[in-house]
């Protein structure tokens, strides 16, 4: 009798290419998974996966099993939820990946009024800056900023207004001047962040429709967002931030804008989820409860042309 945990071991076999990251994942022993593979294999009588001592890849007949066995889990998933949503209830594990900056500062309290309101939804979150590989990892719901050339899974715009700018605190600016340049920037202080593994040192900007860029060096770098700004807090030096990130410390006078008429780039934030089926009744009512939030956040934007 074919095992419907173990069509999703095989699922998730090809998404991470490894019997062992899928045990690590599950909580379980590599043979566990190679077990549940070859008990599959059995029951449809054909080999899925060629295995070698390092790498797993799909058999012709794995490749022609793959989109039916994704469509039964989708299907499976499906009926439950259609459950829930008559019930009006809504329930589930939601595994949501986010910036760790906004992530902290401004989901965390909608997620956290979310689960009080819907007691039968647990979360999982993650926060990342990292822009990381939504099919390969195990979430539901992914947060994320920048422009997005992938079109392979779902985007709902959050902030399509959102850009960066240069922020720096009221002590720094007293004790150092303020930069009366774009030109005069890179001999600041500034607070670089890492992407992708990269420091992020050419910061571009809009004024009059013509872009101007400057390449910045710092000694102070560091693979998360939520740091960079606290040490622009710090009065350590510039940073080049989102304006959703510094909004609220801008409001109290705790960041000032630095060259406002310079309009940073572009950063829309959207939310992300990896296939249509994970759009359910309760990934779309936490959309909601976001777009809700960045809505009336667009009325107090000041840098949009």
């Amino acid at each position: 009798m074919l095992r419907i945990e173990d069509v999703r071991m095989f699922v998730r076999a090809t998404q991470l290419e490894s019997f062992s990251s899928v045990a690590r994942e599950a909580g379980l022993l590599p043979a566990q998974v190679s077990a549940a593979i070859s008990r599959l294999e059995k029951e449809l009588g054909v080999s899925l996966f060629v295995r070698t001592t390092r790498t797993i890849r799909l058999t012709k007949e794995g490749n022609t099993y793959l989109p039916y066995a994704n469509e039964m889990l989708e299907v499976i998933k499906a009926g439950r939820e259609s459950l829930d949503s008559h019930s009006g209830v809504l329930k589930g594990l939601i595994k949501i990946s986010m910036p760790s900056d906004i992530g902290r500062s401004t989901l965390l309290p909608i997620i956290s009024s979310f689960c009080k309101k819907h007691t039968g939804i647990s979360v999982q979150l993650i926060f990342t800056d990292a822009v990381s590989d939504i099919h390969r990892d195990p979430v539901d719901v992914a947060v994320r900023y920048g422009i997005l050339p992938d079109k392979s899974y779902v985007a709902l715009p959050l902030a399509d207004y959102n850009r960066r700018i240069l922020v720096a605190s009221p002590d720094y600016l007293e004790r150092h001047g303020e930069p009366h340049s774009l030109e005069e920037v890179p001999s600041r202080d500034c607070i670089l962040f890492t992407l992708n593994g990269h420091p992020y040192g050419t910061w571009s900007f809009y004024d009059k429709g013509k872009k101007h860029s400057i390449s910045v060096k710092s000694r102070f770098v560091c693979n998360d967002s939520e740091t960079t700004r606290r040490l622009a807090l710090e009065g350590v030096g510039i940073g080049y931030k989102s304006w959703l990130d510094v909004h609220a410390d801008i409001d109290r006078k705790a960041l000032v804008p630095v060259l406002p008429h310079f309009k940073g780039e572009s950063n829309p934030l959207s939310f992300i989820c990896p296939h249509r089926s994970q759009l359910n009744p309760a990934t779309r009512s936490l959309y909601s409860e976001f777009k809700s939030h960045f809505d009336k956040l667009a009325r107090h934007f000041t840098l949009t042309d």
